[in-house]
């Protein structure tokens, strides 16, 4: 990259890097070229839905005519009946 005189690895316990830059190198154009263009910067996707069973119809699953019937993945189990057996 032309506008770059130097790059120093000045790491210590984190990884760190010192770049020398020219005297009319605008610093915004040098740090976006440098994240398009490298590892500085990595992008990825991430899904983090969450799932929670629900006694409400309407947020069910979507019934499929002729379709059997699968039964729940969790039992129903109603609230707070687990804490009450813990503590009998």
């Amino acid at each position: 990259m032309p506008l770059l005189l130097d790059v120093k690895d000045i790491s210590t316990d984190d990884v760190r890097i010192e770049l020398q830059l020219k005297k009319d190198a605008e610093t915004e154009k040098v740090m976006a070229f440098l994240f398009k263009h490298t590892l500085l910067q990595t992008n990825f996707n991430v899904n983090l839905t969450c799932l929670i069973p629900t006694e409400n119809p309407e947020v069910g699953r979507p019934e499929r005519p002729g379709a059997a019937r699968h039964p729940p993945l969790l039992p129903d189990v109603p609230p707070g009946s687990r804490h009450q057996a813990a503590d009998a």
